[in-house]
């Protein structure tokens, strides 16, 4: 969704709309003021000192800066337009570095690969978030007695993504093959032949086989295969 923002300079240092003239300090002003206004208490928003002035030749112009939700993450621009007359006349673009943190789950120690966490090796601490969304962050009930999918380094912010839930299997586990064939439910023994989390796929080697199955994780240790 685009996001658009008249700049209010009339409250903004007491510009007049009619003002033909928009310095560097106060189209910056008016940029911190939108990406506040967008976001929230949790953002830091860092603007370019390198802002030329604009200037008219013409009365009666305005403003407005503009982006989409989305956008307005890491390194971006912000847009602003100048009108007359509500026609657009000018657009600039302006850099700015936009920086969000939260509260969110951090290794304090080194994870090793398939290990079980516990809260001794886990914390929760005000991190910068840009590059992630708030989906990619478990909650201390889904990371408690998790398995750790890869290795993960002190300090590390920790994602679902690197996470093997209690509904997993693991490489090299036995696990129980479930196939329904014609109504009936037929139930034998393989072994997983890659780490997957439930709902995921894996290719399974079923006893007395050398030929693998793909299968949907159903359980801890279960497998469906696909039909």
């Amino acid at each position: 969704m685009i996001r658009i923002v008249f700049i209010v300079f009339l409250s903004i240092s007491g510009m007049a709309v009619a003002q033909s003239s928009f310095s560097s300090e106060r189209l910056k002003n008016a940029v911190e003021h939108f990406v506040q206004k967008q976001c929230d208490e949790n953002t830091e928003c860092i603007v370019s000192n390198s802002i030329t002035p604009q200037k008219f030749t013409e009365d009666n112009i305005t403003a407005r800066c503009f982006a989409s939700e989305k956008s307005l993450r890491g390194s971006t621009n912000i847009a602003v337009e100048f009108l007359l007359e509500e026609k657009v006349i000018r657009r600039i673009h302006i850099p700015v570095i936009i920086k969000k943190y939260a509260v969110v789950p951090v290794a304090i120690v080194q994870i090793s690969q398939r290990s079980e966490i516990d809260e001794q090796k886990i914390s929760f601490e005000k991190r910068e978030i840009s590059s992630f969304v708030s989906e990619d962050f478990p909650t201390e009930e889904e990371i408690i007695g998790a398995s750790a999918r890869r290795n993960i380094s002190k300090n590390s912010i920790i994602t679902r993504a690197m996470l093997l839930s209690h509904n997993s299997v693991k490489r090299g586990a036995g696990v129980v093959i479930y196939a329904t064939i014609s109504g009936v439910s037929i139930r034998s023994r393989g072994t997983a032949m890659a780490d997957a989390d439930e709902g995921q796929s894996v290719r399974v080697m079923r006893e007395g086989t050398n030929e693998p199955l793909l299968c949907t994780v159903s359980g801890f240790n279960e497998v469906r295969i696909q039909q």
